[in-house]
């Protein structure tokens, strides 16, 4: 299995050699994907994705892409820091709900 973080390409710039050179083995892409870009990818490629901080974001991430409700943004000046939990583990679900209160404790 190889993982490949992609950034997005330009136009006519691709990373498909390394399909090529991995042959027909599992191929898990990562990086610059959304819903639209993943189903395709997956289905034109074979290959699975990869999505780090869309989860971020987006806790129930899944459930979004299998609803085609639009993704939330996140705020990456907020990722991984111990400051506070603002934007990073306070989005809501789909729904409206949030996470729980005991998830929100910053750590020592």
């Amino acid at each position: 299995m190889v993982v490949i973080g992609l950034s997005p390409c330009e136009e006519g710039e691709s990373n498909d050699f390394l399909r090529e050179i991995w042959g027909e083995r599992p191929f898990i892409s990562a990086g610059g994907y959304n819903r639209e870009l993943a189903l395709e990818a997956a289905e034109t490629k074979g290959d699975l994705i990869a999505v780090g901080r869309l989860f971020i974001s987006n806790p129930d991430l899944p459930v979004r892409w299998q609803k085609n409700i639009p993704a939330d943004k996140g705020d990456r000046s907020a990722y991984y820091t111990f400051e506070s939990p603002q934007g990073y583990i306070d989005y809501p679900f789909a729904d409206g709900s949030v996470a729980p209160e005991r998830f929100k404790k910053v750590p020592n």
